[in-house]
């Protein structure tokens, strides 16, 4: 039987840090065309009657107008085929599945021009990150949270906001936009 892989400070749903994502053969596709890591699932299935798993790696792209596109990579240590299937998604179940890396590649530069996709950042390019929103269906904003770190900032359950890097110079980016 299979144990289930140790992730770092997991989430309520089990999500959180595996550092296993930069032996993966997409991280370095994925870190030229500018995506940044934000977390790592566990994945559970059934194989011959033995319980096994895979990780969910996940990596974030923000468009110059604010769309979010995430590409999620499967890691398998046992099958080296299995962790050659990708996903992307941009939203509202938009998405598409792949498995390869020119598949991958060519999808990344479809994107990239389709949705003006920005520069490519570090969560270490920044000294904070501050969340801005208003409450649920409400037009009052919510006062302005301050992070040190991308993964709580993007841990914040958004319903209209948006997540801002602040750099030592105080200019700001724009790294995450929720509309609903």
């Amino acid at each position: 039987m299979q144990t289930k892989p140790i992730i770092i400070n997991p989430n309520s749903s089990g999500q959180g840090t595996h550092e296993s994502f930069k032996a993966h053969p997409f991280y370095p596709i994925l870190k030229k065309f500018g995506y940044t890591y934000t977390h790592s699932t566990p994945i559970g299935y059934a194989a011959n009657d033995e319980q096994r798993w895979f990780l969910l790696h996940t990596f974030m792209q923000m468009g110059s107008w604010g769309q979010m596109h995430t590409v999620s990579i499967k890691h398998n240590e046992n099958n080296s085929n299995h962790a050659m299937h990708w996903e992307t998604s941009c939203g509202a179940g938009a998405g598409k599945r792949g498995s390869g890396e020119e598949s991958l590649v060519k999808h990344l530069q479809s994107k990239a021009k389709r949705y003006l996709l920005k520069e490519p950042w570090e969560e270490s390019d920044f000294v904070k990150f501050r969340v801005c929103g208003r409450y649920v269906n409400t037009e009052k904003n919510f006062p302005a949270r301050e992070y040190t770190d991308w993964r709580s900032a993007n841990s914040i359950n958004l319903w209209n906001g948006t997540v801002w890097g602040i750099r030592e110079d105080g200019t700001k980016m724009l790294l995450k936009r929720v509309i609903n």
